[in-house]
């Protein structure tokens, strides 16, 4: 479990780095027609967010957790509620959201175990974080690679 939860801190980590890239870079679009590296953050923030409010109040043993939200619609009303946003402030609120999630993921006993929506999958508090977590990664990277391409 520790290592689930590294990882998601390594995204803190990460995005703190981002503080020290000029603004201008990280409202650029990481390639046309995609999201820029503050769009990322926002998104990922606003998951985080989601996760808070609406599952983690839910957890405990053998809850049906409400399913996930359609993700096209999600992500485009997390980006659009985002838009204006300054980096700093972007950035700000997911470390923020990020620390809170991690508190209150630890804070559950890891024995519990629950489903999401109508699947069959039981998940514990570990494979529910984990499933972030590759998420993180998979964006980690994409913001990793468009900031190496300077």
């Amino acid at each position: 479990m520790a290592q689930t939860f590294e990882s998601l801190t390594n995204s803190m980590v990460a995005i703190e780095k981002l503080y020290e890239v000029g603004e201008d870079r990280l409202i650029e679009p990481m390639r046309e027609g995609k999201w820029s590296v503050r769009e990322v953050v926002g998104h990922l923030e606003s998951w985080d967010t989601h996760i808070l409010s609406e599952w983690v109040p839910a957890i405990e043993e053998g809850a049906r957790l409400s399913a996930f939200p359609d993700h096209e619609a999600f992500n485009d009303e997390a980006i659009e509620i985002r838009k204006n946003l300054d980096v700093k402030t972007s950035l700000d609120q997911f470390l923020t959201t990020r620390k809170k999630l991690i508190s209150q993921l630890l804070a559950i006993d890891p024995n519990v175990r629950f489903t999401i929506g109508d699947g069959k999958r039981q998940y514990s508090v570990e494979t529910f974080a984990k499933m972030f977590a590759k998420h993180d990664q998979h964006h980690m990277k994409q913001i990793e690679e468009f900031l190496s391409n300077e």
